[in-house]
């Protein structure tokens, strides 16, 4: 059976009234019969990646389009073919659409998958109890899950210890300068151990779990979308010296997320606390592969070239 909360999520061109709804059909029960697990995870991520590629970075990539495109036809700058920029942006406003009106259908499907997955899944109480027993049982692994937690104070202690030594454009992030990003990440370290090392174990904490969560969700997201815009800014700068795969490798691993908030709420705890393991580690190990080889190949800074 494929996961209650789940089910909801068809679309694009598995849905009936496309001409490869029998192909679909075809390979789709085969492959939901063999791995349930598998087939609602991929599922899940393909709505994921939807939204985050068709619905937040095409309009981005759109809008620039349009505005180059309009520049060459009112002749501002070079057009070599004003038929072929016409035949483009009206193709491109044809795909926009489509776009969009794949993206209601699955957001829409993902808000109804959201409420039955909620009502489907395994109590509070019963995921603790869960973790609890995992204690004993696996204390490798809950070992690993817990001193994860401190992967981002690592990167945010490397962060700034390599600062003085990295290029001008890598002492800043699109939010903030690199010392208090520096400073977040090492925060971040503490906030993410309360919260899933202390209060998700089911331990007692000052205040309230809800308050230690509620810290930790805020920074880390705020920390990730930074660490994603800030990964395309260094990415394109001409002082990067790392390697050119670690910007997109470490935006893509922040998927990771997908799989181990789906265990978490389906009540599987040992795929959880290594899916949630994964996305505090890689992350954090992709940055900081990509400080210390800008800052051991970098010319010690922009100061040195400057001087």
């Amino acid at each position: 059976q494929v996961r209650p909360g789940l089910r909801g999520l068809r679309s694009g061109p598995c849905a009936p009234s496309t001409p490869s709804r029998s192909l679909c059909a075809r390979l789709l029960p085969p492959a939901r019969t063999a791995s349930p697990g598998g087939y609602s995870a991929a599922r899940a991520v393909f709505a994921a990646s939807f939204v985050t590629l068709r619905l937040l970075l095409w309009p981005a990539v759109t809008v620039r389009f349009w505005s180059d495109s309009l520049l060459a036809l009112r002749g501002d700058v070079a057009c070599a073919s004003r038929g072929a920029t016409l035949f483009y942006l009206a193709s491109n406003a044809v795909l926009t659409a489509m776009q969009l009106g794949w993206g209601v259908i699955i957001c829409r499907r993902i808000a109804a998958a959201a409420s039955a997955a909620a009502s489907a899944a395994p109590s509070l109480e019963h995921r603790t109890a869960q973790l609890r027993k995992l204690e004993a049982s696996r204390p490798r692994l809950v070992f690993a899950y817990r001193a994860s937690c401190f992967a981002y104070s690592a990167t945010g202690a490397v962060y700034a210890a390599c600062l003085p030594r990295l290029p001008t454009a890598f002492r800043s992030t699109v939010l903030c300068g690199g010392g208090w990003f520096a400073a977040a990440l090492l925060l971040q370290g503490g906030l993410s151990f309360m919260n899933d090392a202390v209060a998700t174990l089911g331990r007692p904490v000052p205040f309230s779990r809800r308050l230690w969560q509620t810290l930790d969700r805020l920074l880390a997201w705020t920390l990730t979308a930074n660490a994603a815009a800030t990964a395309r800014v260094w990415a394109a700068s001409a002082e990067s010296t790392a390697h050119p795969a670690l910007a997109p490798a470490m935006v893509l691993s922040f998927l990771t997320f997908i799989p181990s908030r789906l265990c978490e709420v389906w009540g599987r705890m040992v795929p959880f606390l290594a899916w949630h393991s994964a996305w505090h580690y890689v992350p954090n190990a992709i940055a900081l592969a990509w400080i210390l080889q800008t800052a051991a190949g970098g010319p010690g800074a922009g100061g040195a070239e400057a001087e």
